[in-house]
């Protein structure tokens, strides 16, 4: 029986079956939109909006530009594990429990413009971890500001990200009053430019004014049926959380401050999607989560438990997928 069991976890945790599994993940979300042709083909890129000048787009340039983004969020958070040795391990399960979660919640795709926020948002982490080893934060903290204004221009909600500059800033470094102006200047200063701009040259243009934050109803939609998917990759998420938490001791001080830094970015957008459509926040949750996942995946023995996991996720939700 140990035999067996042995056999089973070293071929369910081999890169082949689990880059066969990322790709089927994808392949799945491909499906998906062409599914949804009819109501994707009423997707738009809020960049075309901002200067009065909306267009529809056909649903394959809407998907292109969405895996585009998911594969460059992808690559940031890579880079993030990479730049600052969070886990030396294979980044397998990383990649697997991203691309298997967003098949939980394949309707995202109808929001290209939401999934481009995300990258932003996740370059703006990536910034911010890199201020422990800065002896100037200046212009880490300027360009943070100017992404997050640029981010706030497609989907509001992303002015939150201000909290977590801030927070961040006071997490690896003395709080000034300083850099406090320099993500102010830094917001404004887009809004300024384009505000100016249209005033010369008489543009017409179309910000989103409001928030729109209303009661999300998240938890009642968490538990039905068609959601057990996500269900599980949302407890999958806590428990990896939970497990980075009990083993902090573990890691040396930088790491912890950076963790702290990301799981405050995902109780932002956890806060964010309270009140929104939980799609709106979803690739951000998943890409933060898998850190904590990859974590927990190298620091257990029985890793076939939780590649079982991940495969009864991906299978139920293809059969929800077809027969629903």
């Amino acid at each position: 029986m140990n035999l067996k069991f042995s056999l089973f976890s070293k071929l369910l945790a081999s890169p082949p079956l689990q880059a066969l599994s990322g790709l089927l993940a994808i392949a799945f979300l491909l499906l998906q939109a062409y599914n949804s042709t009819a109501v994707i083909d009423g997707s738009q890129l809020l960049v075309l909006s901002i200067f009065g000048q909306s267009q529809l787009l056909p649903w394959w340039i809407c998907f292109l530009f969405g895996i585009a983004c998911i594969v460059a969020s992808l690559l940031v958070m890579l880079r993030i594990n990479a730049n600052h040795r969070f886990v030396d391990r294979s980044s397998y399960p990383f990649t697997v429990f991203l691309f298997i979660g967003l098949t939980s919640l394949p309707e995202f795709l109808l929001h290209p413009e939401l999934l481009f926020t995300t990258f932003l948002g996740i370059l703006v982490i990536y910034l911010l971890l890199e201020i422990y080893n800065q002896p100037s934060i200046s212009g880490i903290i300027f360009k943070s500001a100017i992404i997050c204004s640029f981010a706030s221009l497609f989907y509001l909600p992303s002015i939150f990200l201000l909290l977590l500059i801030l927070v961040s800033i006071s997490i690896f470094r003395p709080f000034t009053l300083r850099n406090f102006l320099l993500v102010l200047i830094g917001f404004g200063l887009l809004y300024f430019y384009l505000y100016s701009l249209s005033y010369i040259f008489n543009w017409s243009l179309n910000f989103p004014d409001e928030l729109n934050l209303q009661d999300g109803e998240f938890i009642t939609n968490l538990f039905q049926k068609n959601n057990l998917g996500l269900l599980g990759m949302f407890v999958l998420a806590l428990v990896s959380m939970a497990n980075v938490f009990s083993m902090r001791q573990k890691l040396i001080v930088r790491q912890r401050n950076q963790l702290a830094v990301i799981f405050i970015a995902w109780l932002i957008y956890f806060g964010i999607s309270l009140f929104s459509s939980f799609s709106d926040t979803l690739l951000m949750l998943l890409s933060l989560s898998s850190i904590f996942f990859l974590f927990f995946y190298h620091s257990i023995k029985k890793q076939w438990i939780l590649d079982s996991l991940l495969i009864i996720i991906f299978i139920y939700n293809s059969f929800v997928s077809i027969f629903s």
